[in-house]
């Protein structure tokens, strides 16, 4: 029998995430994680073709530790071993010598694939990332409706063509409710006809219960009264819908106590994907903030606003929107704890005097008393701040602007949102910013915008009918065994790094003798009791697309915060199985170096520890920051966590399959048609995993909001300091590929 790892891996490989674990999750009910409010759109970075969710990680751009490399690791090597670990069994049990080359269909499949990918005419030592990868290149052509195609967008189109066939089987079970729930959710959404017959008339209930869209005027959705505006009052709707608008209060885990959750305060985002957008002066820039007011003016017109006063007031709050965000990507710069009251003396309160009243504990407690919630809030209430800087100006700074403004603002932000829920002609709207934004030229078939939705929302019972119709059990065992040798290779190099003292090297083996693993798919998701248990307060109408939307929305909205008082669940699920990717948990014993075992914020590296491990990072600072793009330079100092997890995570898994090769006692055959070894089609095969082609806007948004750096520069940076590459393509000294300096964290 032959086991090609990449025919696995193509099933899932999705190691357990949850970096905003916002309420106590009992089992894996994915509903319960934070997540953009919307579906295939683009708050956070570059759109998406499916419901992967997605995590903006605000933690230190300082570094990553030996955990996140061990994670990244097991996806790379995931992939990375695509062609080489086959295995190979004697079907009728007797001995016999492994061939001299591997003819099975999983091997000739993998083989077809690197050949296919691969540029031959160019020296794998000038350029490593066109040789793997110039044969994508040129094959493969960016899609009209996304802004780039990678490998990841391939392997998930596949997932979604098998959960598009599975939706849309009109066969039913009477004993799987939250599947039919998934099934009538998603007709709902695919419903064109009946969505453009509704028109926008559906949205009009919502702008009422927000007091009206002011930039309405008269019309309907909106008669807005500016001596009833109270903006707690608004705001506490908008969290109902989990709309966190100005004021990001939601529920989070203590840091350093990460069992237990507590109220936070976070800065929220401008509508765009990052400040930069607002700020930056060059051209490029300023087309695309204009591309976003001319949306959100075409939007409110289309509502029946009027378009001089649409105009003029959208650019009024897109001038409010301005304001600077600050960074906080350093975790101890977002722990701040205090209580409601003391915010009060930190974050002082308007006086009577000014335009815009607020009051911090009677917004909490209005946002903790709405229904379903009921919990109840006073002013010695522990509270964690994300963002000093941000909650100094935010209040100060609502005073310059008129009620209206702010009103108009607040309407607008769920209305961006929302917008997406609505008849065609919002969505070509949309789709014209995008254009600007991400040089996307078409919309995504609907059925696909509908699939990422109905993953997003109902990702159990969906997954439920993925792991029937496709996982592969022996995928599963397969990620575990490498899981398990990634570990053994770890704990070797740990022993062997010099900067390391031996107290800090036995804290970071404990942590990574600790750590867990969420590989595939939640043991109850084929218990259809215990699935219809779970998406039991889900309401569904086959009919009635955007109030299965508010639906959803709230039941967001309200289980984001109702476990407030609730011990957290830590060994529950947050991604579908239907998800492909891998990703790691900052509080499920954290990686991070400044996060122990127990995933708590505890400094547990030496001050002479830490000054040792910034100089080695230093270098790779330097030669990630000298790499360009699309005219821009990379920020190495916002990836460099993922950069020193590239790094270690290639080494540490090249030793991994090396000890493996050695526990076979042999080598494994070749693959056919192909004069590469085992060490280099590793290398390769690394390399192809990021094989990408994209726009140069796209290239933009990532460099502004990705803490990646983009494909081409993860495989140039990563095997310039390889030595391993280096020797296994003898690569001559002082080549691009195999330059004079090296960088190096982990060195061994």
């Amino acid at each position: 029998m032959n086991l090609s790892i990449f025919q696995t891996f193509e099933i899932n490989s999705s190691i357990k995430m949850n970096t905003n674990p916002n309420t106590s999750t009992g089992g894996w009910r994915f509903s319960d994680v934070q997540v953009p409010d919307m579906f295939s759109g683009n708050e956070s970075g570059r759109p998406s073709t499916v419901a992967t969710v997605r995590v903006v990680k605000k933690t230190s751009a300082l570094v990553s530790t030996a955990l996140f490399i061990l994670v990244v690791a097991t996806l790379g090597l995931a992939v990375a071993l695509t062609v080489i670990i086959v295995k190979h069994n004697n079907e009728d049990g007797g001995e016999s010598s492994a061939p001299e080359i591997c003819r099975t269909d999983g091997c000739t499949q993998a083989a077809a694939r690197v050949l296919d990918n691969l540029d031959r005419t160019t020296p794998p030592c000038d350029d490593f990332y066109q040789f793997a990868c110039g044969g994508f290149l040129k094959t493969h052509v960016i899609p009209e409706d996304r802004s780039n195609i990678d490998m990841w967008s391939i392997v998930r189109d596949n997932v979604q063509y098998t959960c598009k066939y599975l939706l849309e089987d009109p066969k039913t079970d009477p004993k799987a409710i939250a599947v039919q729930k998934a099934k009538d959710l998603y007709a709902s959404c695919v419903n064109t006809t009946r969505i453009d017959k509704q028109g926008h008339a559906v949205a009009i209930p919502l702008l009422n219960e927000l007091g009206g869209w002011p930039i309405l005027g008269n019309k309907s959705g909106g008669n807005w009264n500016e001596s009833k505006f109270d903006i707690a009052e608004i705001m506490k709707t908008l969290r109902k819908y989990n709309n966190k608008v100005i004021i990001d209060m939601g529920v989070g885990l203590d840091d350093k106590n990460s069992s237990y959750h507590i109220v936070t305060f976070d800065q929220q985002d401008f509508g765009m994907p990052d400040r930069k957008y607002y700020l930056d002066t060059r051209k490029t820039y300023r087309d695309m903030v204009e591309a976003y007011i001319i949306m959100a003016r075409d939007i409110a017109i289309e509502f029946g606003a009027n378009p001089e006063t649409a105009d003029k007031e959208t650019r009024e709050f897109v001038r409010f929107i301005t304001m600077t965000q600050e960074e906080t990507r350093d975790t101890d710069a977002t722990y701040n704890k205090m209580t409601l009251k003391e915010m009060k003396t930190q974050f002082p309160e308007p006086t009577k005097n000014e335009t815009i009243q607020f009051n911090w504990l009677k917004f909490a407690q209005l946002v903790f008393g709405l229904e379903g919630v009921g919990i109840k809030i006073n002013d010695t209430e522990p509270v964690l701040i994300r963002s000093m800087k941000y909650y100094k100006n935010i209040l100060p700074l609502l005073q310059k602007y008129s009620k209206r403004t702010i009103a108009n603002y607040l309407v607008w932000r769920i209305m961006q949102n929302r917008a997406r829920n609505l008849p065609k002609k919002f969505l070509d709207i949309i789709g014209e910013y995008n254009k600007v934004l991400y040089g996307i030229h078409t919309r995504s078939a609907n059925w696909k915008r509908c699939m990422g939705y109905t993953i997003l929302q109902l990702g159990g019972p969906v997954g439920k009918l993925y792991v029937q119709e496709a996982f592969d059990e022996g995928a599963k065992k397969t990620a575990l065994d490498m899981i398990d040798d990634l570990r053994g290779a770890f704990i070797e190099i740990l022993l062997e790094e010099e900067w390391m003292d031996d107290t800090t090297r036995q804290a970071a083996r404990e942590k990574a003798e600790a750590m867990g693993e969420w590989i595939g798919y939640a043991g109850d998701i084929l218990n259809d009791t215990a699935l219809n248990d779970i998406y039991d307060d889900v309401k569904v109408n086959r009919d009635e697309y955007f109030q299965n939307v508010l639906g959803n929305l709230q039941r967001w909205g309200i289980g984001g915060i109702s476990g407030l008082r609730t011990v957290y669940d830590k060994s529950g699920w947050s991604d579908p199985p239907t998800t492909v990717n891998a990703q790691y948990s900052f509080l499920l014993n954290n990686i991070r170096r400044k996060f122990d075992k127990d995933g708590n914020l505890r400094d547990w590296w030496g001050e002479d520890i830490v000054a040792r491990f910034k100089k080695e990072t230093q270098c790779i600072v330097d030669q990630y920051g000298d790499f360009t793009i699309a005219g821009t330079h990379i920020n190495g100092k916002n990836t460099l966590g993922e950069n020193i997890a590239d790094n270690g995570g290639l080494k540490q898994a090249f030793r991994a399959y090396r000890h493996w090769v050695e526990s076979q006692g042999k080598e494994e055959p070749l693959l056919p048609g192909m004069n590469y070894t085992h060490n280099q089609l590793f290398f390769i095969s690394f390399a192809q995993v990021w094989c990408d082609k994209e726009t140069d806007k796209s290239f933009l948004s990532g460099i502004n909001t990705d803490p990646h750096s983009p494909a081409k520069f993860r495989v140039w940076g990563t095997l310039q300091n390889s030595e391993d590459f280096a020797n296994t393509f003898q690569c001559k000294r002082g080549s691009f590929m195999n330059p004079e300096k090296k960088c190096s964290v982990w060195k061994k």
